[in-house]
């Protein structure tokens, strides 16, 4: 077994084999390391068990209960574990990497599974994306545009291309309307921290110098997750590509991206915004919906959501370069965004040089 390896070590290894959570289902569900996997030792009702136990009769007492609440499963978690391990070695992590990482390692070895184990356990790991967070971007780009422009596309076409981008409506598992949470799963703020520093720690050290990053433009909470403070500050002060969409095409992106959604969902995220709508409005709005007029039902809420852009966007102090794109001749737009990103980068490392 290879215990206790560092954080740096510990992810190498993850790149390339299975990681295994053995927290409860709860712990995990609150944050966790991306693309692990939950197989918890004790389930979140043991989990109450031992603690209450821990805390009135001492660490022996608890370790007993423990062993008597999962004693008879250990050829059940062995059975996963040689699942999941599929001939190669495992890693294995619990809270502080103590007990839990223990007992399930020492179950995966007595089975023939070899395990890798991480030095302070998931505390650790958690630790090292707070200092991430708290680190400021100094380079990157903010891209903007009114509401169905395709910024979050834009985005994965530039990750595509090579570039570094945090996916902030991804990490929060939502889209930052109204409208942003239909269909998607719940995400824990815990969880949408750590995956916009986990970005950050996979691209922040190749080659040895830090990447110039593209974001979205958002506002500080998407939908209830809040982006952390020093990363929103940056995210404020870094110059911004704004795409110039054609209202009819961002209408017509939008009601392909929500039209097929449950009615139901989509009224009450209508409903929602009644107080800027105004009631005649949000009828008129909610009658479409339900006559299925929906590029008339999203013509009045682009009013609205425009109306907020172009307020948020003559208060900001960001230096902004525009763009006309059209989703229709996709191809020479994007041509067009790469050649001024490229323009923008090397202005960026000239002015560096100079100063240096």
């Amino acid at each position: 077994m290879e215990s206790n390896l560092s954080i740096s070590e510990y992810l190498k290894r993850a790149k390339t084999h299975m990681v295994i959570d053995v927290r409860s289902a709860f712990e995990y569900k609150k944050g966790h390391l991306p693309g692990s996997i939950n197989l918890p030792l004790l389930n979140d009702e043991h989990r109450k068990i031992i603690g209450t136990i821990y805390k009135q009769e001492g660490r022996k007492a608890a370790v007993l209960k423990g062993f008597e609440l999962v004693g008879p499963l250990f050829a059940e978690k062995a059975h996963q574990l040689l699942a999941l391990a599929n001939n190669k070695a495992i890693g294995i992590y619990c809270w502080r990497g103590g007990m839990r990482t223990e007992i399930m390692s020492w179950i995966a070895q007595l089975s023939g599974i070899s395990v890798f184990t991480l030095k302070g356990g998931y505390k650790a790991f958690r630790n090292e994306m707070l200092k991430l967070n708290a680190n400021p971007l100094y380079d990157g780009f903010v891209i903007s545009g009114q509401t169905g422009s395709g910024k979050t596309a834009i985005l994965k076409k530039l990750a595509s291309n090579g570039y570094k981008i945090i996916d902030l409506e991804g990490a929060a598992s939502h889209k930052g309307s109204s409208f942003g949470g239909i269909g998607l799963p719940e995400q824990s703020q815990e969880m949408f921290e750590n995956l916009i520093a986990f970005d950050r720690y996979n691209h922040s050290n190749e080659n040895g110098t830090p990447p110039f990053w593209f974001l979205e433009d958002e506002s500080r909470m998407i939908g209830n997750k809040c982006i952390p403070a020093i990363l929103f500050e940056s995210m404020q002060n870094l110059p911004r590509i704004e795409l110039i969409v054609d209202e009819k095409e961002r209408n017509n992106r939008l009601v392909e991206e929500y039209g097929a959604l449950d009615k139901t969902l989509l009224q009450e995220a209508t409903l929602r915004l009644r107080k800027r709508l105004g009631d005649e409005q949000t009828r008129l709005a909610v009658q479409l919906l339900n006559e299925n007029k929906l590029n008339d039902w999203v013509a009045i809420l682009l009013t609205y959501y425009d109306k907020t852009y172009i307020h948020s966007r003559n208060k900001s102090k960001k230096t902004i370069h525009l763009l006309n794109y059209s989703w229709q001749t996709e191809s020479a737009s994007f041509s067009q965004l790469l050649l001024l990103i490229e323009k923008l980068i090397n202005e960026r490392s000239k002015k560096i040089n100079t100063i240096q």
